[in-house]
């Protein structure tokens, strides 16, 4: 009952929010398709309209993949991150569906996609531009070195991974590739940096920037 009502609360919020964000990225407003209902669609599925339920579509491969998100601000703008994540995951959620879906059925979707209902399930991160350029700028050469090397060791579905291996398995298979088991990828991964890190010991800082790319990367992907 409590997670209900927490899901019908944060789902309230982020209806309000999409519908201030979705006009600005080419999502189109559904009312007139679907008989004056509060609705949301994109240009290419037409008058289309999606009746199953949305929680069949959080099973949908497009869904696999995209980045998690940070803490969302209570007031105020959406951080450009955190912009490019919900769209991300709105836009996957229609082509999954086939046509325009009620705004309430797209933010549940969206809250249970990030796991907004559930705090201990956030990653607490921020991952714009300015903050990675500030890492490397107050890192140093022999820091951003080490970073390289370990990066460079990685292949870029690693690369996207690797700064998520320590969060909860929720978070961590959300950026799994989508044709790999998430488990057996992580721990591969894991297995593969605890060689890299043996073999060439890391100064201070360098695991840290290594894990601000990957989140940026994981972030920005197409």
């Amino acid at each position: 009952m409590f997670i209900d009502e927490a899901r019908a609360t944060t789902a309230g919020a982020m209806k309000k929010r999409l519908a201030g964000m979705l006009p600005q990225h080419g999502f189109i407003d559904a009312k007139t398709i679907y008989a004056g209902t509060p609705s949301w669609t994109l240009p290419e599925l037409g008058t289309e309209i999606y009746q199953g339920d949305w929680q069949d579509l959080l099973r949908d491969p497009r869904m696999k993949g995209i980045p998690p998100i940070s803490q969302l601000n209570r007031s105020g703008p959406t951080s450009r991150s955190n912009v490019t994540s919900i769209i991300e995951g709105v836009r996957a959620l229609l082509l999954a569906g086939g046509g325009a879906m009620r705004d309430r059925d797209i933010a549940n979707a969206i809250v249970t996609l990030f796991e907004l209902d559930d705090p201990d399930l956030y990653v607490m991160r921020d991952t714009d531009q300015d903050i990675l350029d500030q890492r490397i700028k107050e890192n140093g050469t022999e820091v951003v070195e080490a970073a390289d090397r370990i990066w460079d060791a990685l292949t870029t579905e690693e690369q996207r991974v690797v700064g998520f291996l320590d969060e909860p398995a929720a978070i961590c298979a959300r950026v799994v590739p989508s044709y790999v088991d998430p488990v057996a990828f992580a721990a591969r991964l894991g297995y593969k940096m605890r060689t890299i890190l043996e073999a060439d010991p890391p100064p201070p800082g360098a695991l840290e920037l290594v894990s601000v790319r990957s989140v940026h990367l994981s972030r920005n992907a197409s």
